[in-house]
C-alpha cells in the first residue's frame, strides 16, 4: 500500500511540474514543412518582461538601476523584430515580438541573438493562456527549441548559415539563400 501511495504521489507532483521533454525534431529544412510562418527579419531590439507587466527595452535600459535584474526579479526576454520577407505563411506587419523561454516550455532560448543580426526563421503563432508570459498575447510569435528554426542571413551575399539539412547537428552549412528558397517552397 505504502508503495502505492508513493507512486500516485510522484505522478501528480510530476504533473504538476511540467518542464519541457522534447527530442530533437529535425534540420532546419525539415522543420520548416511545419512552420506557420517563414520570415526574413532583422532583430531591431530586446524587451526584457517582468512579470508585473513592464517593459524594459535595450533602448531604454539605462534608465533604470543597475539592479533591475536581479534574480527577485522574474523577468522573460521577447525580440522585436523588422520583417526584410515573408517566405511562408501570411503577415502584413513589418514589426511583431518573439517570445523565447521561461524554462518550462520548449521554446529556444532568446539570449544569444544580437540587435542588428539578421536571420530566417520558421515560426509559430502564440497563444494567450495561464502559461502565457507577461505581455504575450496571440499577435506574437515564438520560436520553437526542439528542432532548428533559425538561419543566420546575409543579405549582401544572399546566403544562409545553420543547421540546414543532415540527421545530427555536426556542422553548420552554408547555402544559397534561393537554393533555401526552393527547398522551403
Amino acid at each position: 500500500m505504502k508503495n502505492n501511495t508513493l507512486t500516485l504521489i510522484t505522478l501528480l507532483v510530476s504533473t504538476f511540474t511540467f518542464a519541457c521533454s522534447c527530442e530533437w525534431g529535425g534540420n532546419f529544412l525539415r522543420a520548416s514543412k511545419y512552420a506557420e510562418l517563414i520570415v526574413a527579419v532583422e532583430i531591431v531590439d530586446a524587451h526584457y518582461n517582468f512579470v508585473n507587466g513592464e517593459t524594459v527595452t535595450s533602448k531604454n535600459i539605462n534608465q533604470y538601476p543597475e539592479d533591475v535584474f536581479v534574480s527577485e526579479n522574474e523577468y522573460y526576454t521577447s525580440l522585436k523584430v523588422q520583417v526584410i520577407k515573408v517566405i511562408k505563411g501570411a503577415e502584413t506587419r513589418h514589426f511583431f515580438e518573439i517570445y523565447g523561454t521561461d524554462g518550462a516550455d520548449c521554446r529556444e532560448s532568446l539570449y544569444d541573438f544580437k540587435i542588428g543580426q539578421k536571420l530566417i526563421l520558421n515560426l509559430y503563432q502564440s497563444t494567450k493562456d495561464d502559461r502565457s508570459q507577461p505581455n504575450e498575447d496571440e499577435e506574437d510569435y515564438s520560436l520553437w527549441g526542439c528542432s532548428e528554426n533559425w538561419l543566420e542571413y546575409d543579405e549582401n551575399k544572399k546566403e544562409v548559415k545553420g543547421y540546414i539539412k543532415g540527421k545530427r547537428r555536426r556542422s553548420k552549412r552554408v547555402w544559397d539563400y534561393d537554393k533555401l528558397l526552393e527547398k522551403i517552397l
